[in-house]
């Protein structure tokens, strides 16, 4: 995820890479809940409701910052975390037949988002709470990279 997310893409390519244009900003907002803004100086205020394990949610990230970007000053954008898996839900039967059905789901998001992924996981996450916290807490560390003594 981004600002409050990190880096934009696993493989390190630019976070507009697989944006084509308009249509896709267009197609971003209507994934996100977004309304008039309260504030006069913002014309749009935008809620964002996310996970850090789904990856429609990582996914369409290149695309909101564009769309974040192109509005600029105009925007004001809220995160909203959601928990898609938690470690008090049924564990899966079968893991490793529950990690191939959702290799292929996550490769039909890909097709989608045109985001990378791995092609084979190993596991699946229990949880997504820790990675919601970190995102969460990004923006606290900064937005410059730590210099080396």
């Amino acid at each position: 995820m981004t600002g409050a997310t990190g880096p934009s893409r696993p493989d390190g390519s630019a976070a507009h890479a697989g944006v084509q244009g308009t249509a896709d900003i267009a197609d971003a907002a209507a994934h996100v809940g977004v309304q008039e803004a309260t504030d006069p100086a913002t014309h749009v205020a935008v809620t964002e409701f996310t996970d850090s394990a789904c990856p429609w949610a990582w996914g369409s990230e290149p695309a909101f910052r564009l769309l974040k970007h192109s509005l600029g000053p105009r925007v004001r954008w809220r995160r909203v975390f959601g928990i898609l898996f938690d470690e008090d839900d049924d564990p899966a039967p079968d893991p490793d037949a529950e990690a191939r059905w959702y290799e292929r789901f996550i490769a039909d998001v890909a097709v989608h988002t045109r985001a990378p992924y791995a092609r084979r996981l190993r596991r699946l996450t229990r949880t997504s709470w820790l990675a919601s916290l970190a995102a969460k807490a990004s923006p606290e560390q900064g937005t410059t990279a730590p210099t080396s003594t």
